[in-house]
Parts: structure tokens; C-alpha cells; sequence
């Protein structure tokens, strides 16, 4: 179910791959697991965008979301998480645990594929 949802949210946001930026997406889904909302929350440099969770989350509750899912891009494409994407992860992880909205996952976006990020 997980990589069906991550591969349609791919698709969708596949043309930001080919730009030379970051950009960090978001994809707010209700309690059918459908989308509320798919948004581009932050747009960076060549290998860098930052965001604050508070801002993830503020949209959530305002959608009232089930769940997110986290993408970002990586215009490189090379879909390997650095330490600083699973360091997000897992603060993203403790932050939905807090709010009781789920991080279903988080994943990297490149012109031809998706990879998870594992928080590890």
C-alpha cells in the first residue's frame, strides 16, 4: 500500500526532479488514505533545503490529516539519503508520534526513481 502511495506521489512531483534545486514536498492524506493534499513546502540550493517541522505540521492539522508523507528532491540523482536526511526523519518521527499524525514515510525523489529514508 505504502509503495503504491509513494510512487503515485513520484509521478505526480516527478517534473521538480528536473530542476536544479531542492524542493521539499508534502502529501497530506485522510483516515482512507487518500490525498488531502500534495504541496511544495520549501524550495533550497543544489544539495541542501530546509524546513521546519512546525511547518509540516501546521498544515496537517489545518487539513486535518490522518498522515503526511515526506519527499524531497535530490537533483543530483542519486537517491542515497545523506546523515542529514535521516537525522530529519527521525525528528520528523518524533514530532508525528507527538501530534498523532503519522509519518508514513519519507522519501527521496530523482528523475528516475524513489528511495525511502530510513531513520536508522
Amino acid at each position: 500500500m505504502m509503495h503504491h502511495l509513494f510512487h503515485n506521489l513520484w509521478q505526480h512531483t516527478r517534473a521538480l526532479c528536473f530542476d536544479s534545486c531542492e524542493y521539499v514536498i508534502v502529501q497530506y492524506i485522510d483516515s482512507n488514505n487518500d490525498g488531502i493534499a500534495t504541496c511544495i513546502l520549501a524550495k533550497g540550493s543544489e544539495d541542501t533545503c530546509h524546513i521546519h517541522p512546525r511547518d509540516i505540521f501546521r498544515l496537517a492539522v489545518r487539513l486535518g490529516a490522518h498522515a503526511l508523507v515526506l519527499a524531497h528532491t535530490h537533483p543530483s540523482g542519486n537517491a542515497s539519503p545523506s546523515d542529514a536526511d535521516r537525522v530529519a526523519t527521525k525528528t520528523l518521527e518524533q514530532a508525528a508520534r507527538s501530534l498523532r499524525i503519522p509519518l508514513l514515510g519519507h522519501i527521496i525523489l530523482t528523475r528516475d526513481r524513489w528511495k525511502i529514508v530510513e531513520s536508522g
